[in-house]
């Protein structure tokens, strides 16, 4: 038998890294009369000297201290002579055999290292019977605290950044934080902050130990350092098909043998450090190897770009397309390094634009395709085409979309038709359809009239049937829909083909770059007809189905917020304008919708300071777009807004424009009816009979052919006579329920608000107010008790005892409103806000205004009134509720 004794030294070893935390505690705390302790690492973590520090402990008894080797005859070795063992998965059979029978043995003692696998059956015996009395040592993960205690126990200071720095790229992983310590030098930090002197000795390091590994395992950690964990076939993971059987053994034990080296984390992973150093010194063949049969799930190596090549160039496209619709950013991307690789920026053009577009990154979309007509002046055609024009809609610009379409071979409609020799293509459908939506969009009659013969019924549309697919039917179903919109007589067929336009687009899970989803343009003719229920459901449903792919979802939900604006539900529109906020960059078009959805919220709740706010935001965005006939309700919206808040002679410009776009289209009544209504709202609210005539006259004349213009007409001959004092109530609740069948539940309301409040019969203004709560009722929530506060039972009995009209009324009074505004605003009497106000003082058991007014913070939050109190002026804090009296009656007692 060959032994060595250990030499008896009072002198302890140095401690090593893993020893404060791990090591220390355990070595402790062993019996020294019979020790028995596996210590167990991957290499380098510090097993060796830990048995070091074992011989040390228990170099004080009488006992031998004996270190094997690999053949001895162990059978002779005294129980009580310790027999320490290092490197225990390297022995032998025949020397594990004899260590399996000591280690049987409970009086024998034995402390054996070993690296955790994989291991031999007998050798994991071994294993197991030690662990029977004692817990392994286990040397493995460095954590920050490890580190720390080591590095004073040096007294060696190191700076925090440097010491993130080193756990970060290590992982921990023991053996190199040990390299990172002895090649980190403090005196390279301050012109080298991002350490990569020393990563590029690790680099070394990692490469020597990488090379010295097996082919399979080198195969192992390759793979997993260019796209993550192993994953799948485990032939198709080394890249030689066949070399090894691909079961979940094998699998596990590359892993095993990967950690024991200290390549690859217990999980299968690979150190940021070691990850590195194979990817920048992999042989470029195995690179592209690799990369090519990466599935799409995992990003590519940045490390490709060193590599020019036709053939990674190809890989890198293919896999760009393959996730341009799911993945658009990764795809753009992948182009990217494609071309640095050598593929032609020409060829992938159009689809680096379509991943620009899907991104929302619409300046560098037409970058690349102005970039591609500059090369070649044909590019734009088929798809290249619509992104064309889909990105001038996107910046507001519609009529240069219309021109882009124009421009192109075949001008207005493109080039081919029925009659050129062969049949569509879908694309060339889609084409044609978009192309006519870009040309009424920016006030142009695309394509003549259909002859006598040809005009469509009032029935809806049936599908040509030589709309060989179901995008070309989408797309003659969407010309239909829009040419029948155009008619002299309002054609309610129109929404039946625009919304099975969308129903069929949906169905076909098109997601490519339009001037306006299928599915907005027949919300937006829904709203024209009166109809924002219909358009409501045809939003919900695209929307559930995913509409137009990843870019259209913003548009559908920017439109959908407005429909709720229409429909009284504000709390709702700020909610669907919240989802909308996905993080990418505003276009120029949507963020115009965006303000104007907020002005409308502003305007219709009646909230003069978040109104200012929200007009001052818009104001930029509205000089950034040109108007079309898509956006024609936004921008009514945002011109009656600028009107009655002073601004009328800024947004005079917008209106003409947009009295322009619905003439040049001839006047049809579905898109023309509500621009002349903004006109006739702006006459009301600047008193100005001349600017409010002659939309009046053009109403009048629409009304036989339109339900909504017969409406509109007479909500607006009504209107003016309450405006000149002649309130007729059995006319005035006419003229408001006509506005409110036609959608214009605000505008419904608020004629017989006017009514009311211009009434001097105190029955009739009481019948209108009436009226005007059943057309649009308050739907301002009644705020809960805050359930975390610890009064919160207090408040809710407290809350219990007004009724909900009382807290609205007691929201009003905390914003510093008069009986006057407060009466306007939910459509009661001065009178009866008084009446209120002098409930809730008894009902809330206080006497003064201030008294009052701390009560109502406390139940219903500090902030109500922050808003609009501020910007009272001197008199109207003195006509404000609980102010000091005046002559007017308008402040309590």
């Amino acid at each position: 038998m060959s032994t060595a004794s250990a030499e008896r030294s009072s002198a302890m070893p140095a401690p090593f890294l893993s020893w404060e935390r791990h090591a220390r505690p355990a070595l402790e705390t062993l019996p020294t009369q019979t020790p028995r302790v596996v210590v167990v690492g991957s290499a380098g973590a510090g097993k060796s000297r830990a048995l070091n520090r074992l011989r040390a402990l228990v170099d004080s008894s009488p006992r031998r201290t004996l270190l094997t080797t690999a053949a001895d005859d162990l059978g002779g070795v005294p129980a009580e002579d310790v027999l320490l063992v290092d490197d225990l998965h390297l022995l032998d059979e025949q020397t594990l055999t004899a260590l399996r029978e000591r280690a049987a043995d409970p009086r024998a003692a034995l402390i054996a290292a070993t690296r955790p696998g994989p291991l031999s059956p007998t050798a994991q015996a071994v294993v197991r019977l030690l662990e029977r009395g004692t817990p392994p040592i286990v040397l493995g993960h460095v954590s920050r605290s490890d580190l720390l205690d080591h590095l004073d126990a040096l007294q060696r200071p190191m700076p925090s950044p440097c010491v993130d720095h080193i756990l970060r790229e290590t992982a921990g992983v023991a053996w190199l934080v040990v390299a990172a310590l002895q090649h980190h030098d403090p005196r390279d930090c301050a012109d080298d902050p991002g350490h990569r002197e020393l990563e590029r000795a690790l680099a070394e390091l990692v490469m020597h130990r990488f090379d010295t590994a097996d082919l399979s395992l080198q195969r192992a950690v390759e793979r997993i350092c260019v796209a993550g964990p192993l994953a799948g076939p485990l032939p198709d993971i080394l890249g030689e098909s066949g070399s090894t059987p691909a079961d979940d053994g094998a699998h596990d034990e590359l892993l095993l043998r990967g950690h024991a080296e200290g390549l690859l984390l217990r999980g299968g992973d690979a150190a940021p450090i070691v990850r590195t150093a194979v990817r920048r010194f992999l042989p470029t063949h195995r690179l592209v190897t690799l990369s090519a049969a990466l599935p799409d799930t995992v990003d590519q190596p940045v490390e490709l770009r060193r590599v020019h090549s036709a053939r990674v160039a190809a890989a890198l496209e293919a896999r760009a397309d393959r996730l341009l619709a799911s993945s658009p950013d990764r795809a753009s991307a992948l182009y990217d390094a494609a071309i640095e690789c050598g593929a032609s920026a020409a060829h992938s053009a159009e689809r680096r634009a379509r991943a620009a577009w899907a991104e929302g990154r619409i300046d560098a979309c037409a970058a690349i395709l102005d970039t591609a007509v500059d090369d070649d002046p044909g590019f734009l055609h088929g798809e290249a085409l619509r992104l064309s024009a889909a990105v001038w809609s996107a910046r507001g610009m519609l009529a240069r979309a219309d021109a882009a379409y124009r421009r192109s071979p075949g001008g207005a409609a493109p080039a081919v038709t029925r009659d050129a020799g062969h049949a569509p293509t879908s694309g060339e459908d889609l084409t044609r359809a978009d192309a006519a939506v870009a040309a009424l969009g920016a006030g142009r009659r695309a394509e003549p009239q259909r002859e006598a013969s040809q005009t469509p019924s009032a029935a809806p549309t049936v599908a040509d049937p030589d709309a060989a697919t179901t995008m070309s039917a989408a797309a003659q179903l969407l010309r239909d829909g829009l040419r029948r919109t155009l008619a002299e007589e309002v054609d309610e067929a129109s929404l039946a083909d625009l919304a099975r336009a969308a129903e069929l687009y949906t169905a076909t899970g098109g997601d490519g770059p339009l001037c306006e989803p299928p599915a907005v343009i027949a919300a937006i003719v829904a709203l024209n007809l009166g109809r924002p229920v219909a358009a409501a459901q045809v939003l919900i449903d695209a929307a559930e189905r995913r509409h137009g792919g990843r870019w259209a979802r913003r548009r559908l939900l920017l439109w959908a917020a407005w429909v709720c604006v229409q429909r009284a539900q504000p709390a709702r529109a700020l909610q669907l304008l919240a989802q909308a906020d996905d993080g990418r960059a505003w276009t120029p078009r949507d963020a115009l919708l965006r303000h104007a959805v907020h002005v409308a919220v502003a305007r219709r709740q009646d909230d003069a300071a978040a109104l200012r706010a929200a007009w001052e935001r818009a104001r930029p965005a509205l000089l950034r777009v040109d108007p079309d006939v898509y956006l024609l309700h936004p921008l009514g919206e945002l011109i009656i807004a600028g009107t009655q808040l002073g601004d009328a002679a800024r947004v005079s410009l917008h209106r003409d424009r947009a009295l322009d776009l619905v003439g040049s289209l001839g006047e049809p009544p579905l898109w023309s009816a509500h621009v002349h209504w903004a006109g006739v709202q702006q006459g009301i609210l600047t008193s100005s009979p001349a600017l409010l005539a002659p939309h009046a006259k053009a109403l009048v004349a629409e009304a036989p052919h339109s339900r909504v213009a017969t409406g509109m007409a007479r909500a607006g001959r009504v209107w003016t006579e309450v405006l000149a004092g002649t309130v007729d109530a059995s006319a005035v609740i006419s003229a408001a329920k006509s506005l409110a069948a036609v959608g214009l539940l605000w505008d419904a309301a608020r004629l017989a608000g006017h009514g009311a409040a211009r009434s001097s019969d105190r029955r009739v203004a009481a019948q209108l107010l009436a009226c005007a709560r059943d057309l649009h009722p308050s739907t301002a929530p009644r705020t809960e008790p805050d359930a975390a506060a610890d009064h919160a039972d207090d408040a809710a009995a407290q809350l219990a005892v007004l009724s909900d009209r009382e807290i609205e009324v007691a929201r009003l009074v905390m914003q510093g409103k008069t009986y006057a505004e407060i009466g306007a605003k939910i459509f009661i009497s001065p009178r009866t806000a008084e009446h209120h106000i002098a409930h809730i003082r008894r009902r809330l058991g206080v006497q003064t205004r201030s008294e009052m007014l701390t009560r109502l913070r406390t139940l219903l939050g500090s902030d109500e009134g922050a808003a609009a109190t501020p910007q009272a002026t001197p008199v109207d804090r003195r006509r404000t509720i609980g102010g000091s009296p005046d002559a007017t009656g308008t402040t309590p007692s």
